[in-house]
């Protein structure tokens, strides 16, 4: 996904409608309790798909996405791809650089001064 996808341009896409159309959205009380759960702070989520034929998919839960704080270690990764490919398209290669040195700092600390993570963006 990139930030793109949430523009208006996708957004005025006829196909959205449509599919939006089709789709009926449910809440599961259980879902709501577990979030407002504030031992679990949940964020549950579920689909299953129904189709025309009568076929029906497994129904897929997640309780706790990619970046809840359960999964915080499991996300810092992606967190940390998906800056690095947004700083890539849209730095010049000398920030780029600075920004790689300070990424690999990161990686090995996971902690540093805003200053100094400020400064790679910089020239």
């Amino acid at each position: 996904m990139l930030a793109s996808d949430y523009e208006d341009d996708i957004a005025r896409d006829a196909r959205i409608d449509l599919l939006r159309s089709k789709m009926v959205v449910q809440e599961d009380k259980h879902y709501s309790e577990e979030y407002l759960d504030s031992n679990k702070r949940s964020i549950a989520n579920a689909i299953q798909i129904f189709f025309n034929d009568g076929t029906v998919t497994d129904k897929i839960e997640v309780k706790y996405p990619v970046g809840h704080k359960k999964r915080r270690a499991e996300a810092i990764p992606k967190l940390m791809a998906k800056f690095q490919f947004a700083v890539k398209e849209s730095l010049p290669v000398q920030q780029k650089q600075k920004v790689d040195v300070i990424i690999k700092e990161l990686d090995n600390k996971m902690s540093m001064s805003v200053g100094r993570f400020m400064h790679a963006f910089y020239l």
